[in-house]
């Protein structure tokens, strides 16, 4: 497939590649971004944790008073672990939440990558060799590059195009339309098909 593709369709298929990157790249890191802002809730709990265990320090201390204090003591003990276990609980969701906008983001940037990749590079590497393979004969004067460009632009060419050209000839089979084709015209076709792969004559 990637021989039949020119070099203006090629280009076109770069660019929607980089845009389609760049638009899931942007939309992860901005579902990440608004994922991790979350975790500023996490950072409120965690105010609120600390304040418990203040005021379970504050209660510990008046624990010490006659009569009362046994019962303020068990209170205040009471306070300060439920506000250590909401200071815990606010740093471990601060940390997932962080985890989780890291991850969201690294996955809309990579799982569109891992789906068009696997099919546009080969199709990409394919069509370069071709371009290559051709630029390396066009440059070494192969005698037998412009009949071959020739009968590729017979196969590859759309039909308007061909019939501006003057072919196919009525009833002619593709072999005999390129046996039967005059030096000019073969050079003809052969320069549509450098067009095609972005190549021109040296010179």
């Amino acid at each position: 497939m990637g021989g039949s593709l020119s070099a203006r369709t090629v280009r076109g298929l770069d660019v929607l590649l980089v845009v389609y990157v760049v638009v899931w790249t942007v939309l992860g890191a901005l579902i990440g971004a608004d994922i991790q802002r979350q975790a500023d809730l996490s950072d409120q709990v965690t105010r609120i944790g600390r304040a418990l265990t203040d005021i379970g320090a504050g209660l510990d201390v008046l624990g010490g008073l006659p009569l009362v204090g046994g019962e303020i003591d068990a209170a205040a003990g009471r306070v300060t672990e439920a506000g250590e276990s909401v200071v815990q609980s606010g740093r471990e969701s601060r940390a997932g939440l962080e985890r989780m906008g890291a991850l969201v983001g690294i996955a809309f940037a990579a799982v569109p990558l891992m789906l068009v990749l696997p099919v546009y590079v080969p199709l990409r590497r394919g069509w370069r060799r071709e371009v290559r393979a051709v630029a390396a004969a066009l440059a070494a004067g192969d005698p037998g590059l412009d009949l071959a460009l020739a009968r590729r632009a017979l196969g590859t060419l759309p039909f308007s195009r061909l019939r501006e050209l003057g072919f196919p000839s009525p009833g002619a089979s593709e072999e005999d339309e390129v046996r039967g084709l005059a030096d000019e015209a073969v050079r003809r076709l052969a320069d549509e098909e450098l067009r095609r792969l972005g190549l021109e004559r040296p010179g």
